[in-house]
């Protein structure tokens, strides 16, 4: 079987408060509900899951439709003498020494 799009872990796109916030509050949701079970908890509780399960797996699939991620990321390097200045220093506009017209 060939691997394809679906194969693969939903990529993390959310930072780490968050997630701590997201599955922190999902668990006392549900931990409400399966306590003392009435209706609107249940539908809290399965509310509850989905934050449970966005916290503890790190991807939120608005996020993905949004084009958002909170998550860390490396900061990308524009200009390469950012990482070694000796090896490209940087050019000056130096001009021959020349006679002053006149």
């Amino acid at each position: 079987m060939t691997a394809n799009a679906t194969d693969r872990p939903p990529e993390i796109n959310i930072g780490g408060a968050e997630r701590i916030g997201s599955a922190v509050a999902g668990a006392m949701l549900v931990l409400r509900a399966l306590a003392r079970p009435t209706p609107g908890r249940i539908v809290l509780g399965l509310g509850g899951g989905a934050l449970l399960l966005r916290g503890l797996g790190g991807h939120c699939p608005a996020y993905r439709s949004l084009g958002v991620s909170t998550a860390w990321q490396p900061p990308m390097i524009r200009d390469r003498r950012l990482l070694d200045p000796v090896q490209d220093p940087p050019k000056t506009a130096s001009r021959r020494a020349t006679r002053p017209p006149g």
